[in-house]
C-alpha cells in the first residue's frame, strides 16, 4: 500500500509544482516575454556567427582549392590605395623576374604572379561599370576556361622589364561579366584604370572563365600582368599581390615551401592550408569584436533570465514559504525555479531557431549585393544544435541565481506576526 503510494505522490508533487511554476510565470508576462527575448538575441547571434564562420570556412576552402594552386608566395597583405588608379597596392615587387625564378625550381611546374586593380570595363565605350582587373603572367594557363581559349602568347609587352612589346590586347572574363556585358569570344570590350584609359584601350574576348570570380567573390576581367599594370598606370616597378605556385606531382609540398622560403627571405611561402589559416589570423580584430558580441549577449540573456526568475521568487514568495512550511521539499523547490528557468530557455530556443534562417537569407542577400559571395551563411544541424546548447546553459545558469534565493528563504520571516 504504501509502495504504492509512493509513486503516486512523487507524481502528484511533480504535477503541483508544474502547475505552480506554469501560475507565477503567468504573472509576470512582461518579463517572461523579455526573458525569451533575450535567450532568443543569444541564440540567434550564436546561430549566425557559428554559421557564417561555417560559410566562410567552406568559401575559403572552396577558393583556394578552386584557383588550383599549390603554394602562395606573398610579400605582404593585400592593401587599398584610395584616391590612386585601380584602388588597390599590391606589395610584390619585380613580379616577373620573382615568379620566373620560382618557376627554374626543380620541384615546380608552373608560377604564376597574380595582380589586382579597380578597373572599368564597358562594351561600347559610354556605359562603364567597376570590376576586378586580374594580371597574370605566362599564357593564362592557371586561368581554368569556361570556354574559349587561352591567351594566344604569353606576357610579351612585359619586354623584360621595359614595357615596349605588343600589347596582346586579349581578356578573358568572368562568365556572369560577359552575359551582363553581353558579349562571348570575338567580341570587343573597353578596359583601363580611369575612363580615359579605358576608352583608349580596346581588348577582344578571348574566353570565360568562373575561376577568380569564385577567388575574390567579384566580377573578373582576366588579362595579361604588365597589360593590366600599363592600362592602370602601374608599370615600372612590376607590382603583383601575389604568386600562385604549381608544385610537380610528387613533390612534398612542405618541403618545397621551405626550400623556396629559403630562396626568397622576403617572401611567405604557405600552402593552401596555411594561406587560409593566415587570412584567419589576419582578422583577428573582426573575429574578437563577434566573440565579444555573443559573449555580450549570453550574459544578458542570462542576466534577463535571473531577473525574470527573481522577480518570480519575490512577487510569490508567501507561496513559496506556504509550500516550504507544510513540508514540501527545498529540492522540489528548487526543481520548480529550474522548471521555469528551463521553460524561458526553451521559448527562447524556439524563437531564436525560426528566426534564424530568415536572419541568414537576409545576411546572404546583402553580402551577396555587395562584394559578390552567395549563401556565405552556412546553417547545418551542429549550428542550431550549437545555438540550442547555449540558450539551455543561459536557462540553467538564470534558474541557478534564482535558485539561491529558493534555498535561502526562511518560511517564518515571510508570514504576518
Amino acid at each position: 500500500m504504501t509502495g504504492a503510494s509512493t509513486p503516486r505522490r512523487v507524481l502528484a508533487r511533480s504535477a503541483g509544482a508544474v502547475g505552480v511554476a506554469v501560475r507565477q510565470l503567468a504573472a509576470a508576462r512582461g518579463r517572461v516575454v523579455l526573458a525569451v527575448v533575450g535567450v532568443a538575441t543569444a541564440v540567434l547571434l550564436i546561430t549566425l556567427m557559428a554559421g557564417l564562420g561555417q560559410g566562410m570556412t567552406e568559401a575559403g576552402t572552396e577558393a583556394l582549392t578552386y584557383i588550383d594552386q599549390d603554394l602562395w608566395a606573398t610579400a605582404g597583405p593585400l592593401q587599398l590605395a584610395p584616391g590612386t588608379v585601380g584602388g588597390i597596392e599590391n606589395s610584390l615587387l619585380s613580379a616577373h623576374d620573382r615568379s620566373a625564378d620560382i618557376e627554374s625550381h626543380p620541384d615546380v611546374r608552373g608560377a604564376d604572379a597574380l595582380a589586382f586593380q579597380s578597373v572599368y570595363v564597358s562594351p561600347n565605350t559610354s556605359e562603364f561599370g567597376t570590376v576586378v582587373g586580374v594580371g597574370v603572367t605566362g599564357n593564362g594557363s592557371g586561368v581554368g576556361l569556361r570556354e574559349g581559349e587561352r591567351f594566344g602568347r604569353t606576357d610579351v609587352h612585359y619586354a623584360d622589364g621595359s614595357y615596349d612589346g605588343p600589347m596582346t590586347h586579349q581578356v578573358v572574363l568572368d562568365r556572369d561579366l560577359a552575359e551582363e556585358l553581353n558579349v562571348s569570344r570575338g567580341d570587343s570590350v573597353y578596359m583601363g584604370g580611369t575612363l580615359a584609359d579605358a576608352r583608349e584601350n580596346e581588348f577582344t574576348v578571348v574566353g570565360t572563365t568562373g575561376r577568380f570570380s569564385t577567388f575574390l567573390g567579384a566580377p573578373t576581367a582576366v588579362v595579361h600582368l604588365s597589360e593590366l599594370q600599363t592600362v592602370t598606370g602601374t608599370a615600372g616597378s612590376d607590382r603583383a599581390s601575389m604568386i600562385g605556385i604549381r608544385a610537380e606531382q610528387d613533390a612534398d609540398l612542405d618541403a618545397t615551401a621551405e626550400a623556396l622560403s629559403a630562396e626568397h627571405p622576403d617572401l611567405s611561402i604557405r600552402t593552401q592550408r596555411q594561406q587560409f589559416r593566415s587570412v584567419f589570423e589576419n582578422q583577428g580584430a573582426v573575429l574578437a569584436s563577434a566573440v565579444t558580441l555573443v559573449t555580450l549577449a549570453v550574459v544578458v540573456g542570462t542576466g534577463l533570465v535571473a531577473n525574470t526568475l527573481g522577480l518570480v521568487v519575490y512577487q510569490q514568495r508567501r507561496e513559496l514559504a506556504a509550500l516550504r512550511a507544510i513540508g514540501l521539499r527545498g529540492r522540489t523547490l528548487l526543481s520548480l525555479v529550474g522548471l521555469q528557468g528551463l521553460s524561458l530557455a526553451l521559448g527562447g530556443v524556439v524563437v531564436g531557431v525560426a528566426l534564424t534562417p530568415v536572419a541568414a537569407d537576409a545576411i546572404n542577400g546583402v553580402v551577396e549585393d555587395l562584394v559578390g559571395f552567395p549563401n556565405l551563411v552556412k546553417l547545418p544541424p551542429d549550428v542550431y544544435a550549437a545555438g540550442v546548447a547555449v540558450g539551455l546553459v543561459i536557462g540553467l545558469l538564470g534558474a541557478t541565481v534564482a535558485g539561491y534565493r529558493v534555498a535561502a528563504m526562511n518560511p517564518t520571516d515571510h508570514f504576518d506576526r
